[in-house]
């Protein structure tokens, strides 16, 4: 998107898959995709679940050693690498 060219491929191309898509899909059947969207909420209900897991691995000792103030306006308190790293992940 640096460049004008680049994003006047992409908005034309966007605007072709939803319109076209739309197009393509008047007069036919949809399709029937609960199951998939069964699995795909269940996988990111495991992976969030998982994610606050781990940042509360990270944040609950510095809470009970030192306190919410010390672990949220502190650099040492809540910035550690591990959860910079979650941080990221998520």
């Amino acid at each position: 998107m640096s460049t004008l060219s680049m994003t006047l491929l992409t908005l034309t191309t966007y605007y072709v898959v939803i319109f076209g898509g739309r197009e393509y899909m008047r007069g036919r059947e949809s399709k029937q995709l609960h199951a998939l969207f069964k699995i795909h909420n269940l996988g990111l209900t495991i992976i969030s679940g998982v994610l606050l897991a781990l940042f509360l691995e990270q944040l609950i000792p510095t809470v009970v050693e030192h306190g919410i103030l010390f672990a949220v306006c502190k650099h040492k308190g809540g910035w550690t690498d591990e959860l910079v790293v979650l941080y990221y992940v998520s």
